[in-house]
C-alpha cells in the first residue's frame, strides 16, 4: 500500500491516542455504538493516507466491512485481523485506553 507523502516535519509524531479520543468523543455524541473502535479504524486508514476503497482493497477486505468498522458498528474483537494488527503498529496509540483492556491485550488471531 502506498501512502501519500506527508507535508509535516518528520520530527513531529502524531499522538494517535489523543486524536482518537477527540474523534471518539464526537462520534459518541452522534450515537456511534463503538466510538473508540471507529476512531481507531479511521486513524489507521488516515495514517496510511488513502481513501476507503483503496484501503479496503489493500487489506483484502470487502468495502462494506471497512465502512462498518469506521462507522463504529463493530466491537474491536470483531474487526478484521489485518485492521487490528495495523492498529497495534500506530505510534503513540494506547488501545487499552481507547477500546478496553481485554480487547487491546488480546493477541491477534491467525487467519
Amino acid at each position: 500500500m502506498t501512502a501519500r507523502r506527508s507535508s509535516r516535519p518528520t520530527r513531529w509524531v502524531t499522538d494517535h491516542t489523543m486524536l482518537c479520543e477527540r474523534l471518539a468523543e464526537r462520534l459518541r455524541h452522534e450515537g456511534c455504538p463503538h466510538p473508540g473502535v471507529a476512531a481507531v479504524a479511521l486513524a489507521v486508514r488516515g495514517a496510511h493516507g488513502v481513501d476507503q476503497a483503496a484501503f479496503a482493497d489493500a487489506l483484502g477486505l470487502p468495502r462494506p466491512v471497512l465502512a462498518s468498522a469506521e462507522a463504529g458498528e463493530l466491537a474491536f474483537d470483531r474487526l478484521p485481523l489485518a485492521l487490528q494488527d495495523l492498529a497495534r503498529t500506530l505510534p503513540r496509540l494506547d488501545l487499552e485506553r481507547l477500546v478496553g483492556r481485554t480487547a487491546a491485550r488480546r493477541p491477534p488471531l491467525v487467519g
